[in-house]
Parts: C-alpha cells; structure tokens; sequence
C-alpha cells in the first residue's frame, strides 16, 4: 500500500488536517472524490490538486467565493466521512 506522505514528505509546518490527509492512502482519497457530488468535486480538486487560491477558484467557476468557503467546507466534511466509513447529512 502507497500512502501519500512517502511520495510527498511530511513537513513539520503543515497542519494536523494536512498531514492526516497526507497520511490517508491517495487511491482511495481520490476514489471517494469521485464519489461525491460534481459542486463539492470540483472545489476540491481545484484547491487541493490544482492549488488554486478560493479567489481563483470563484472567479473560473464564475460563483461568489462565500460559496467556494461553504462547498469546501461541506465537501471536506463529508470526505472525511467516507473516509472513516459514515455518511454525511449535510
């Protein structure tokens, strides 16, 4: 099993959330991704895999970026979640 942090070091400033994610195997973190509705989807993968600012994201997907905050949060909620195998409600 390849686990993100051995592809990508663990550095001593990251934050407990970045390094759990680092920590979570990237297949499955992916999968469930995928699993989730296109709103959530695309806000995720345009911060945490593209690196785009919240800012960048409101303006390519043309929506206020309190709506990019709220989705993020949403969707970072329910990946968590999956990820330790419940559902979200949210």
């Amino acid at each position: 099993m390849l686990y993100k942090s051995e592809i990508f070091p663990v550095e001593t400033n990251d934050s407990a959330e970045e390094q759990y994610i680092q920590g979570l195997n990237s297949t499955e973190i992916i999968k469930q991704i995928a699993l989730l509705s296109n709103k959530y989807k695309e806000v995720l993968i345009l911060y945490y895999y593209q690196e785009m600012s919240m800012s960048e994201i409101s303006e390519v997907l043309e929506i206020n970026i309190n709506t990019v905050k709220s989705r993020l949060l949403r969707g970072k909620g329910m990946l968590q979640l999956k990820l330790e195998g419940g559902n979200y409600n949210g």
